[in-house]
């Protein structure tokens, strides 16, 4: 089993919140300890947005009959995420992409292939009086 190495995080906080704190704390029978290290673990923020833009590619590698998954920046940057993915891998990972696809497409109820999502849309007021042709 692997050593976990401690260390502690302190801040200062106002009295009214560590109060309401401890409540949620005892309501939820936990530490309040567990709980700000829950939170922490969560928010992650080595797990930050990256806030750029980019394609998805695969690449065949023919000297080593193997593949590749990178990320194309916008801005020129690339960054490969997996290397020397084998043919049944990549024969899997598209049977696994196509069924949750599959999955996506009879959950919206999509019947035709031109369909797109329609996740949400805010109706126009006025009732189109003002729209003229």
């Amino acid at each position: 089993m692997e050593k976990i190495d401690w260390l502690s995080v302190r801040a200062k906080i106002k009295k009214e919140n560590y109060i309401e704190l401890e409540k949620y704390c005892k309501a939820n029978k936990t530490t309040i300890s567990y709980y700000i290290r829950s939170l922490i673990e969560k928010n992650n923020p080595s797990n930050v947005s990256l806030k750029k833009a980019g394609t998805v590619s695969f690449k065949f590698n023919p000297s080593k009959d193997t593949f590749s998954f990178e990320l194309d920046y916008d801005d020129g940057e690339k960054e490969v995420i997996a290397e020397e993915l084998s043919l049944e891998f990549m024969d899997a990972m598209k049977k696994s992409i196509k069924r949750a696809i599959t999955e996506r497409d009879e959950h919206i109820n999509k019947k035709l292939k031109s369909s797109v999502a329609l996740t949400s849309m805010k109706r126009m007021k006025g009732g189109g009086q003002n729209v003229k042709s």
